[in-house]
């Protein structure tokens, strides 16, 4: 149904920025696995999860972090930009 998958992806963002106040990696990894890819949050919080296990492969794990970051704010600008068109014409 719909609207348990519109629940599952609300509470797993909840659940993902509390295991990250945790520090609990293993537990956000469970959860951001719920946040679809193509999201704003889903796209952040991957990139959290990179920065956090640097550790394992710095330089691929920055390169990766980045490449959320990038297109998060690219998503971001795009509805920013439409934001600002609709208020502006009204």
């Amino acid at each position: 149904m719909k609207a348990d998958e519109d629940l599952k992806q609300t509470m797993s963002r909840m659940a993902a920025a509390s295991a990250w106040g945790l520090g609990d990696i293993k537990t956000m990894i469970e959860f951001v696995n719920f946040i679809p890819r193509d999201s704003f949050d889903g796209l952040f919080y991957r990139a959290v999860l990179n920065v956090m296990q640097s550790d394992d492969a710095p330089v691929t794990r920055f390169n990766e972090a980045q490449e959320y970051i990038s297109k998060a704010r690219d998503l971001l600008s795009t509805e920013l930009a439409a934001l600002a068109k609709e208020s502006y014409s009204r």
